[in-house]
């Protein structure tokens, strides 16, 4: 009786210092595809980035971290509208998530380190992208958001398979 299956994908995406990052996973353990983005800080550049990367993957959900949006400046700004308008236009539902939920078996208060670091372990083909750990005086590697972009389509495939309470 076990007929065709439905592959279900969720697009993880986080905004980073200099664009944006997205990681696609189906059927909860098998990644897709993956991006790091540079996007002029314009909402009209971010939409037609966000609309090639959603034709391209096809996702049927999007997860956004609802943590990385505490305190953006113009260009996070920007992004945010881009995302609804572009999941509006291909009636994709964004799901809000706590990317923290991808390594709170280990840490009770984990950091975007230690949250990538665990999804470096989960996913090994794309481990060798983690870059090392920063240190106080480096800026930030936006590689770091291909991480966080996977976790929080791990997050949001974890909540999906749950049954509602």
């Amino acid at each position: 009786m076990g007929g065709p299956r439905i592959a279900v994908r969720i697009l993880g995406v986080t905004s980073t210092t200099r664009g944006c990052a997205f990681a696609t996973i189906e059927n909860h353990n098998r990644l897709v595809d993956w991006a790091v983005s540079s996007i002029p800080p314009s909402e009209e550049a971010a939409f037609e980035t966000i609309s090639k990367v959603l034709r391209k993957m096809r996702p049927l959900f999007i997860a956004l971290d609802r943590l990385a949006g505490a305190k953006k400046r113009t260009r996070g700004k920007a992004f945010d509208k881009a995302l609804e308008r572009a999941s509006a236009d291909r009636r994709i539902m964004i799901l809000s998530v706590d990317r923290r939920k991808a390594a709170s078996g280990r840490h009770s208060q984990p950091n975007r380190w230690d949250i990538a670091e665990e999804m470096a372990k989960r996913f090994p083909e794309i481990a060798h992208k983690l870059p090392s750990r920063r240190k106080p005086w480096q800026s930030d590697d936006d590689r770091i958001g291909l991480f966080l972009a996977l976790a929080a389509a791990t997050v949001a495939w974890e909540q999906f398979g749950r049954p509602h309470k």
